[in-house]
């Protein structure tokens, strides 16, 4: 699954989805197909900052209110595979038309990137192959610990 489909099954046992559409309609208007649409095209990161500002303005005690996505991420989720130093990362490009290799520098899971040896960042959703095998970043997702029938505190 992808961060942003695994960060809304989280949400969605917490309770706060429901709250979550309002709170967009509100800013957005009260066309629920407009705020559906504002909520897919959104990138996982605009979805956790959302999330923020909705517990912000609904004085809710989210846990996560006052700190990072990464944190989020290295509390609930984790990879199925692993990027380290050295490996050699093959990228589509937009189009999906060609592919490039880049060997990793660095991996800035805050970010959602990794930085290449000539300090260039890719985001992890691109990633096609890692060390000549097939990976698939963008769906290679999965949750650390349980999450069916946690409450809301």
């Amino acid at each position: 699954m992808t961060l942003k489909q695994l960060f809304k099954r989280y949400l969605k046992e917490k309770n706060y989805y429901g709250t979550l559409i309002g709170f967009i309609k509100m800013y957005y208007g009260p066309d629920i197909i407009r705020c559906r649409r504002q909520l897919e095209s959104c990138t996982s990161t605009d979805l956790f900052w959302f999330v923020c500002k909705m517990a912000k303005e609904y004085r809710l005690n989210w846990y996560y209110q006052n700190k990072s996505l990464f944190e989020f991420v290295q509390d609930w989720c984790e990879f199925k595979d692993e990027i380290k130093r050295g490996d050699i990362l093959t990228v589509k490009t937009l189009e999906g038309k060609y592919e490039y290799e880049y060997v990793v520098y660095d991996v800035w899971l805050s970010r959602m990137e990794v930085e290449t040896t000539t300090h260039s960042f890719i985001k992890l959703e691109r990633i096609s192959k890692i060390n000549g095998k097939e990976c698939n970043y963008a769906n290679n997702w999965k949750f650390k610990r349980e999450v069916n029938n946690i409450h809301k505190k």
